[in-house]
């Protein structure tokens, strides 16, 4: 398929969803709000059929959608986007901000997106069917928060998740027909208040997980079960001591 761009649009109220079929889509700089109310509501607000999509410093507010983008195949790439309200006034759906098949999460890269509620769906998706038998791998997700939406979730293996701020996610070991997946997944320096695992063998998140925050460190830092000495140290002989492994005695107030 030949390119698509889609660039420096202010689309509003809308009753679809944008849909494309590309190769290497441009979509960049681009503001829609309030997109998809009538009848039932589409799936995403850009719904590609694609590959090697690049969405780019684009705005989406209170989208009647259930989901923002879809990665159908590999090397998508979202860069520096904001969402705020995805699915608004909608009721839960098993959707996503970013959903990635098991297939399209090779070469995957989310990075620099602000996700922000109120939202019933997730803010990404690493998605695996039941009947799989071979993990999605090579998505990186990176620099990005969430905040208000239903749990991220990371299905597949061989991922990358750093340097991220949100308030919930999930880290599946076993699933349906795949029981080891995130194996060799890398999860460092996030700041996460809920960080859960799904089908975990020790009672940890599965992979090499080391200097993320959360409420419970031994779940979020399988490596270590507790911060780093140079971390550590900054609270030696203040009032603020971490004991425990448990982080929410620093912070006003843990979700």
């Amino acid at each position: 398929a030949d390119p698509v761009y889609v660039q420096d649009n202010i689309i509003e109220f809308g009753e679809k969803a944008i849909s494309y079929v590309a190769s290497g889509a441009r979509i960049e700089r681009n503001m829609l709000v309030g997109n998809g109310y009538t009848g039932d509501r589409p799936y995403y607000s850009f719904h590609s059929t694609s590959q090697a999509d690049n969405l780019i410093n684009n705005t989406l507010l209170y989208e009647g959608s259930t989901g923002s983008h879809l990665s159908f195949s590999h090397s998508n790439h979202a860069i520096r986007n904001l969402f705020v309200g995805t699915g608004f006034l909608s009721k839960w759906h098993d959707n996503a901000v970013f959903h990635a098949f098991t297939n399209s999460q090779t070469d995957l890269v989310i990075t620099g997106n602000w996700m922000l509620g109120p939202s019933k769906v997730k803010s990404i998706r690493l998605d695996t069917a039941k009947s799989t038998t071979e993990p999605g791998t090579h998505t990186t997700m990176r620099n990005n928060v969430f905040l208000g939406h239903e749990p991220l979730t990371v299905k597949g293996d061989e991922h990358v998740f750093e340097h991220n701020t949100g308030d919930k996610c999930t880290v599946v070991e076993a699933w349906a027909s795949l029981a080891d997946q995130n194996a060799a997944t890398w999860s460092r320096y996030n700041a996460v208040g809920s960080y859960g695992m799904r089908g975990s063998t020790t009672g940890s998140g599965p992979g090499f997980a080391s200097i993320n925050a959360c409420s419970d460190l031994a779940v979020c830092n399988a490596e270590n079960s507790s911060l780093p000495l140079w971390l550590s140290s900054q609270f030696a002989g203040s009032s603020k001591q971490i004991a425990n492994g448990d982080i929410c005695s620093v912070v006003n107030k843990c979700f």
